[in-house]
């Protein structure tokens, strides 16, 4: 029987001072076996990101097979759900600005 595990992760502060953000994103890139695009969400905090990062990794080590849930933080509404067995590798990048949607490592490279 798969497991689930679902990972809501909230900013325990509000966003509204918006000198503050930087216009910073932390960006999870989850790399899928068998796939050449990456799954990616967005935190709008460092804290938040790592607790995510950790977190995926924790999931990934664990001999139980189980299913994430991760929201986006960029895009209101944006959900994705993975099997643990398929994680391959997760990537935290910080990005600013108009960099925040873009896929890091090699395959922003190639459609550069």
């Amino acid at each position: 029987m798969t497991q689930r595990l679902v990972l809501r992760i909230e900013s325990k502060e509000p966003l509204t001072d918006h000198k503050n953000l930087k216009n910073y994103m932390h960006t999870l890139n989850i790399i899928v076996k068998n796939s050449p695009l990456p799954i990616s969400i967005q935190r709008k905090e460092a804290a938040d990101g790592e607790r995510v990062y950790q977190q995926i990794t924790a999931a990934m080590s664990t001999a139980n097979p189980a299913v994430l849930e991760l929201t986006c933080e960029k895009q209101e509404g944006k959900k994705v759900a993975i099997a643990t067995t398929a994680i391959a590798a997760v990537v935290m990048s910080q990005d600013a600005g108009a960099n925040a949607s873009r896929a890091a490592g090699f395959f922003a490279s190639a459609t550069e």
